[in-house]
């Protein structure tokens, strides 16, 4: 998928680091999320807080989803996807991309 204007862009990150033990904090995650999409311009989403399995254990995890009407690419979302990664000492983070029909009244 090359262009992902106007899709809907969910991002899932785990609350737990890469040993399955360490817990992050919710705040400082939210925050370094919004921080790090910002950079790309992207300003505005949705955070919820969610539960899902990794490596067979449950994990709280946060998921950032926004429509892209700021034209990021997607090789700048996999930028920050990565950087998170890194910060937050993830194994992986999932993307998904899905066309969406909406409007904004």
């Amino acid at each position: 998928m090359k262009n992902i204007n106007n899709k809907e862009i969910s991002v899932f990150v785990g609350l737990l680091k890469k040993d399955m033990k360490t817990k992050l904090n919710q705040k400082a995650t939210k925050n370094l999320i919004i921080k790090e999409f910002k950079q790309i311009k992207v300003i505005g989403g949705n955070i919820n807080l969610n539960k899902g399995i990794w490596s067979g254990k449950e994990e709280p995890s946060l998921i950032f989803s926004f429509i892209n009407t700021f034209n990021v690419s997607k090789k700048d979302i996999i930028k920050v996807i990565n950087n998170l990664k890194q910060k937050l000492d993830q194994e992986s983070i999932l993307i998904t991309i899905k066309p969406i029909e909406f409007n904004f009244i």
